[in-house]
This record gives structure tokens, sequence and C-alpha cells, in this order.
């Protein structure tokens, strides 16, 4: 029957090495941090290795030799903080005191050991933060930039560079040999000494298609010209670029040029940037973007706050010079400005996320209305907004038109008093909707005090036809519907909670 048919596949699983030799790399194509997968590589390494911990003072003594697998070979991304927290555990495991000393020559004969076995790492990352790892971080650099293990290298896609007190100089010139095949970079303006070492590095590339670049909030970087004016040797494949926490200076040209040449970006994402408010040839230089993602401060509140009026420029300028071309954008900060302008010329937005700064009935109102092909839109409402009159204007406004894209919308309510909803108002609202074929509804951010559902609020979500979630604490849902099954609440609601949650509360009430 179907369950022994399942058995036996589960069987043939187990036992079959052809498809071991499918599912092992899959499985082993990246770290898991698991102390488990640590001894597993461990019982690969040969026996001059296991001599040299040995008279390190760390005892393989209980790890098997050997493996079924070659299991270092399969490894497409390494993370030089991942295996160096898998040291860590492995001493806790074995109750190892945890010394610095102990660490190095572990992540060294392990570096080794995934440099000598490996041909198709794609994805590296040289992540350290503690200087007292940087011998053995410098000796997997030097094995690694070796002739015969650099060759194995060239494949790699994915580089990141994210460390601290250490002179990078002679590496990225040996570097800029050898690997010029890397679509990504992500670089930390703080970890690198020699910004035109970096700025060769990234001219040796022959298609890079993605760089971030982040820094940290209110400080400059002298390093930063370099790299930035590095980019336009790139204008021709760069189509994703992410810039964070920086302090632009309006007045360098070399910088201005390098971001200006990218004309074929289509992501662009702008964190905390300043600096690019006073360039206008800057914010209209890319006429392609389908993707944009802008927050100007750390925890914008209102519309009112610091820089309100070179944020909204900086904003409407990129949108109209994207136009139709735009699909996805994520807003942190916004105005009427840049609402209208969104509105007036980007025509083809498929995705907004509207986040932090809260929307008008009115703006929430034209969006629907106006973006015909929006399918997910995300927002908050004003404080001083009724959440009745809201649902109430969003079901006419649906209601009204002739089509609509919109498969789902989150609602964040204010932090205040966000009113109570009103079930005949809640079942306009719903039917609305799924008249408009909108599939998904999240109201979030709901208070923890909300207590006023009744039996008629479950009845209109269960009979809506809609997937519709309410942001409410469980306990205090069950607490109201004693009688109800907890199951059947958490249904109708698509409460977000674990299973665990589930089971706990059941138990906890003896249902």
């Amino acid at each position: 029957d179907e369950e022994d048919r399942h058995l036996d596949l589960f069987h043939v699983m187990m036992v079959n090495r052809e498809f071991c030799k499918i599912a092992a790399p899959f499985l082993w194509n990246k770290f898991s941090g698991q102390p488990k997968q640590l001894i597993t590589y461990l019982s690969c390494l040969d026996q001059i290795s296991r001599t040299y911990l040995k008279d390190c003072d760390i005892d393989l003594e209980p790890i098997p030799i050997g493996a079924t697998f070659d299991y270092p070979s399969f490894l497409h991304k390494f993370n030089s903080r991942s295996l160096m927290d898998m040291c860590r555990s492995y001493t806790r495991l074995l109750e190892i005191p945890v010394a610095i000393e102990k660490l190095i020559p572990m992540f060294r004969e392990l570096s080794k050991l995934f440099i000598g076995h490996n041909n198709h790492i794609l994805d590296l990352r040289i992540i350290c933060y503690d200087p007292l790892m940087n011998p053995a971080l410098d000796d997997m650099i030097a094995g690694l930039m070796l002739s015969e293990e650099t060759n194995n290298f060239r494949n790699i896609k994915v580089f990141r560079w994210e460390n601290l007190n250490h002179d990078s100089t002679l590496l990225f010139y040996e570097m800029s040999k050898s690997l010029r095949n890397l679509e990504e970079i992500e670089v930390f303006p703080d970890t690198i000494c020699n910004g035109d070492a970096f700025a060769t590095f990234i001219r040796a590339q022959r298609n890079l298609r993605r760089i971030l670049i982040s820094g940290e909030i209110y400080r400059e970087f002298d390093n930063l010209t370099p790299i930035l004016e590095a980019l336009k040797s790139q204008e021709n494949t760069l189509v994703c670029l992410e810039l964070d926490k920086l302090i632009l200076n309006p007045n360098d040209q070399r910088a201005k040029e390098g971001l200006m040449a990218c004309k074929k970006l289509k992501s662009l994402s702008l964190s905390m940037v300043h600096g690019l408010s006073k360039s206008i040839d800057f914010t209209t230089s890319f006429t392609l973007l389908e993707r944009f993602r802008y927050q100007h401060n750390l925890n914008p509140t209102s519309r009112g706050d610091m820089s309100h009026v070179s944020y909204e420029l900086t904003i409407s300028r990129i949108l109209e010079t994207s136009g139709v071309n735009m699909r996805f954008v994520t807003l942190h900060e916004h105005s009427p400005l840049v609402i209208s302008t969104m509105i007036q010329h980007c025509h083809n937005v498929q995705e907004l996320n509207i986040n932090t700064c809260p929307l008008e009935n009115e703006e929430i109102c034209n969006i629907l209305a106006s973006l015909k092909k929006l399918r997910v839109f995300s927002f908050p409402y004003k404080e001083n907004i009724d959440v009745n009159n809201l649902l109430l204007e969003m079901a006419q406004k649906l209601s009204s038109l002739t089509s609509s894209s919109l498969i789902a919308m989150k609602i964040f309510m204010p932090s205040g008093n966000p009113g109570k909803i009103i079930p005949d108002i809640l079942q306009r609202f719903l039917e609305a909707c799924r008249k408009s074929l909108v599939r998904y509804i999240w109201i979030l951010n709901c208070p923890q005090h909300w207590d006023y559902l009744t039996e008629r609020h479950l009845e209109v979500i269960k009979g809506s036809g809609v997937n519709f979630r309410l942001d409410l604490p469980y306990d205090n849902v069950v607490a109201q519907f004693p009688g109800k099954l907890f199951v059947e609440i958490a249904y109708m609601l698509s409460l977000y909670m674990s299973l665990s949650e589930i089971l706990t509360s059941i138990y906890d009430l003896n249902l």
C-alpha cells in the first residue's frame, strides 16, 4: 500500500549510493555551524595534521580516521568566521579551555584541508574581528594564493572582506592577478587599509554585477574615493549597487564620476548615505533602475525630521529618472512629493513597501487607484486615522477599480490607540478584497491589549475566502474564547506562533 511504498523509498534512499552522490554535495555545500559537521571534517584530516594538532594539545583520538565521502570537496561557501565559530564550539564540546592558541592550529589545518581538497568554492568570505586570529588567517590566505590552489579558486563568484587590524595591501594586489571572475563584492571601508589596493582589485574584475560598500554612521573614510572611482571600470557589467552608512563629499569629483558611470544599474540601495542630495547629476543618472531602496536616517519617525527636503529631492529625482522601468520600491522616508512623483512616473511598480513613515488615507487610496500593476503593498497609516474609515475607504476604492493586479497587502497599525475594527466594516473590506482577487491580508503591530474580538469577527474572517492574518497575542484570544478549540481559532486568524507555542497552549488549557 501507500505506506509501504513510502518506507521502501526511504530505505532505498538510505542505501542507494548513487542517490547519496547527488544528495551529499547538496547537503554539505556550506557550513551549518554544528559540532558534528566539524567532527566529520576533522575525520578527513591526514595523519600529519592529526599529529600536529596532538602536539598542540588538541587530541583527535575520539574522532575516527576517514569518512565515506570527501566532504571538504563539496563546500561551495567558505566563511572564515563560521569556521572559527565551529572551532570554538568543538573546544566547548570537548570541555577544552577556549583559548586562542587552541583555535589557531585547528583553524589553520582545516583551512589547508578545504584549500587542498576543493576546486569549486563559489563564495569566499574573509571575516575576522579578533586580531589574535590574524596569523592563522594569513596562513590561510597565503595558501589560497599559491599558484596551484589559486587555479582551483578561479571560479569564486562572491567575495566579502571584513577583517579588522589586518594590512591587506599586498593581499589585494596579489588577488588582482588571480581572482578576476567575481560577480559580487562586499567591502567595509573601515577594514581596508589601502583604498588604492582594493580599487585595483575591483578594476581587475571582468564580470562584476553587484557591490556592497558598508561603512559606519557619522564617519568619513579617506579610502572611499579610489574605491568609488574604480566602479567606472565596471560600468558595462554592474547592475546592483548597495551603499550603506556612508558620508559622501559632494565635491569629490572622482567618486561622483565613478558612481555616475554605472548607467546599467537595475538595483540601487541607499541606506543612511549622506551627501547625495546636492548632486543632481548622480540622482538622475540611472534610467534603467528596476529596484530601489532608500533609508535616510537610522530611526525616521515622521516627515518633519531633519533633512526632509534633501531626501525627498533625492528620492523624487531617482524615481522620475527610472520611470516605467521601476518595479520594486522600498522607502523608509517619503513625502507628498515622493508619492506624487511615483504615481506620475512609475506606472509599472509591482511591489511597494513603505516602512516607518505612515501614509495618509488619501495617499493610500491614490496608490491603489493609480498603480495598476501593483501586486504587493505594505504600509503603515497615521495614528490619527480611524481604522474603520481607512478600511471602508479602501473597500470603496477596490470596488471601484475595473482591474487590479493586487495580490497581497500588509497594513501596519500605529503604536498608539489604533481603534477597534467593527465586524461589518471588516466584512465589507474583506469582501472587496475577495472580489478584487486580493488573496493575502496582514494586519500587523496589533497592540497587546486588544481584547474586543467577538464571534462575529471570527465568522467574518472564516467566511471571507481571504487569507487574513491578524497579528494578535494568541493567549488573549484563547482567554476570550474558552469554549472554542484553540487550533480552530489559530486557523481562522492565521496567528503568528510556533508549533511549540500551539502545543504548550493546548496542553495548558487541556484542549
